[in-house]
């Protein structure tokens, strides 16, 4: 880094000699002021050189993070894309398993069905006997009345 001393020697020997230190004394301080200063001062071009070095850096940075970015852009998609075909697959797992509960459940549901039809009809057909019973009972006493009136 360059460096250029903007301090004005000239003046401060002149102040100083016109507070009282005669021309050593003036020039030595100087002196020691000016390489102290001199050493801690960045010029214009230092900071243009600075500064294209940081933008050179930021760009570098900036294609580094991009490049980073875009490897994991296509890392998640592999991983969700890898997700989504799993998630697929256990999905048409639980509907085979459901559509085999259903199938289960349906032929319990039409054994129970078929077994209530069954007890329907028996105590239909005893009803229906005992009705027929009721019936030839009802006859038979219509006729015995019929002979006792008639």
């Amino acid at each position: 880094m360059a460096t250029a001393t903007a301090f004005d020697t000239h003046r401060a020997v002149h102040v100083l000699r016109e507070a009282g230190f005669d021309q050593t004394q003036a020039a030595a301080i100087t002196n020691q002021i000016a390489a102290a200063v001199g050493n801690n001062v960045a010029t214009k071009a230092d900071l243009e050189i600075l500064n294209t070095n940081l933008k050179g850096e930021m760009d570098r940075l900036r294609t580094e993070l991009k490049g980073e970015m875009e490897g994991l852009r296509t890392e998640l998609r592999g991983e969700m894309e890898g997700l989504r075909i799993e998630l697929r697959g256990e999905m048409e797992g639980l509907r085979i398993e459901l559509k085999g509960e259903m199938a289960q459940h349906r032929a319990e549901v039409k054994g129970e069905m078929a077994q209530h039809r069954a007890e329907v009809k028996a105590d239909l057909k005893s009803m229906e006997m005992r009705i027929c019973a009721m019936i030839a009972a009802a006859v038979g006493l219509i006729k015995a009345l019929d002979f006792l009136i008639g």
